[in-house]
């Protein structure tokens, strides 16, 4: 960290000014390589989640309110300034609840983060480098804030908005040049507008939260950028932030490690192999791995009992949604999928899917249970989302496969041709395969490009 920045006066200073300053030379080889996963991951998901009728609602909608400008809109050949872009493109890239977690607060920087970064990097005109940078500032300072506040926060607030929007107003930020003092400005401003409750899983506002916190962000750094000024002492204040949110509790000294220690390197990003919930991942893959070894077809099985850690029994509560957004946060959706059809990936988030009889069937073998004992509490940080999973088969068979960690958590990393294979699936929503070759190809060198304009496609979904 700079060292000026361990003088600022307050939490919010010591952000602005680490954020402002960065540049892409400043981030450590191991952290570009995830932070270029993370924007490969989040296009890949927005492009596919572009397609989805309530993203296109939502996007509908604020194309009718926002000016059209330079900033791209996934799924759209309209492009709009920069705050109703990020609005459409992060609800874009949450809708399908397919886009990468930080259990540094447990949340989605990037569906947030990204949106707004990529807007004012278009609207500046900014270098490939000087995006990335920007993206690597929000995500970066939203993890910070993650560690910075207890588990308390979490309970009740969705901190993919609540922290989300400070990290996209620091990525804005530094996309538009803000000086560290405007940049300080502008963090104030979303913290002092920080908003979102858990209530928002599994409905159609969760993906407009995600919206909002990215327009959010925008909208403080443009205010900032103008000159409109917030309370820098808004995260640790006796009114503030941590008071609010978090019974007071806020280990600001977090925030020194900026610069000397990058989440995106020592927490490390979860990405998802299935369109649904952090939380359905290992019992799903467990479902997916004993078909496949047993050679089993729907036919054969009887029942799918999966055994589940508490964070997982409290996210997943849709048992039979009757919406797609209700789906993504429902277990028996996810392997019903699995036993129903060989796989479950974007191809089956349909309105006529999920109300397919058959499909309706799988589901109803499959049951949930809540098992506190299932990881010992002191592997719970490293195993949050384990599942064991029995498969019951009417031969009289049963197979139990215990899953710690799903591909693609930190504790084991997604391989490289599985990750490739999820955004070829996700873009071909949209793009013919070449096509999104090519900007697999052109999101993984983005130092290269002198204009971020142009990177991604103008598409109708």
């Amino acid at each position: 960290m700079h060292a000026s920045s361990r003088d600022a006066e307050t939490a919010l200073e010591r952000l602005a000014q680490w954020a402002a300053a960065l540049q892409y030379a400043d981030i450590p080889k191991r952290a570009r390589y995830m932070a270029t996963r993370c924007i490969v991951d989040t296009v890949a998901v927005g492009l596919a989640g572009a397609t989805q009728s309530v993203s296109r609602t939502l996007r509908e909608t604020i194309s009718k309110e926002a000016a059209s400008g330079p900033a791209t809109v996934f799924g759209s050949t309209e492009s709009l300034q920069p705050a109703g872009a990020a609005f459409a493109n992060a609800a874009a890239a949450h809708v399908l609840d397919y886009d990468d977690t930080c259990y540094d607060g447990i949340l989605h920087a990037s569906c947030v983060v990204l949106p707004a970064a990529l807007a004012c990097a278009e609207e500046s005109d900014l270098s490939g480098a000087d995006f990335f940078a920007s993206y690597v500032a929000g995500a970066e300072v939203t993890y910070a804030l993650g560690r910075a506040l207890t588990d308390i926060f979490w309970k009740g607030w969705w901190t993919t908005a609540t922290l989300g929007s400070i990290g996209a107003a620091a990525a804005a930020s530094r996309a538009l040049g803000l000086d560290a003092v405007r940049t300080a400005h502008a963090l104030s401003l979303a913290a002092t507008f920080a908003f979102g409750i858990r209530t928002l899983l599994g409905t159609e506002a969760n993906p407009a939260g995600a919206g909002l916190a990215s327009q959010l962000g925008v909208q403080a750094a443009l205010f900032a950028r103008n000159g409109i000024k917030g309370p820098l002492d808004a995260l640790e204040s006796s009114r503030g932030l941590a008071q609010v949110f978090n019974e007071g509790r806020f280990h600001g000294a977090v925030l020194n490690e900026l610069g000397e220690r990058y989440a995106l390197v020592d927490s490390e990003i979860s990405f998802k192999q299935f369109p649904a919930c952090s939380g359905t991942q290992a019992a799903t893959q467990a479902v997916v791995s004993i078909v496949e070894e047993n050679e089993f077809r729907s036919k054969d099985i009887k029942k799918v009992v999966c055994r589940v850690t508490p964070l997982v029994a409290t996210n997943l509560t849709y048992p039979s949604p009757r919406s797609l957004t209700e789906a993504q946060f429902s277990l028996p959706f996810a392997i019903g999928c699995v036993l129903r059809f060989g796989r479950f990936s974007v191809s089956q988030l349909s309105e006529s899917v999920l109300g397919d009889a058959a499909l309706r069937a799988e589901m109803a073998k499959v049951e949930m249970v809540r098992d506190d004992g299932l990881v010992a509490p002191e592997d719970l940080a490293h195993f949050p989302e384990a599942a064991e999973v029995t498969v019951q088969a009417f031969d009289g068979r049963k197979i139990t496969k215990l899953i710690s960690a799903a591909t693609g958590m930190p504790s084991a990393p997604m391989p490289e041709e599985v990750f490739e294979r999820k955004f070829i699936d996700c873009t071909t929503q949209l793009l013919p395969e070449e096509h999104a070759r090519r900007l697999l190809y052109e999101l993984q060198t983005l130092d290269r490009r002198p204009s971020i304009r142009g990177l991604l496609p103008t598409v109708s979904a």
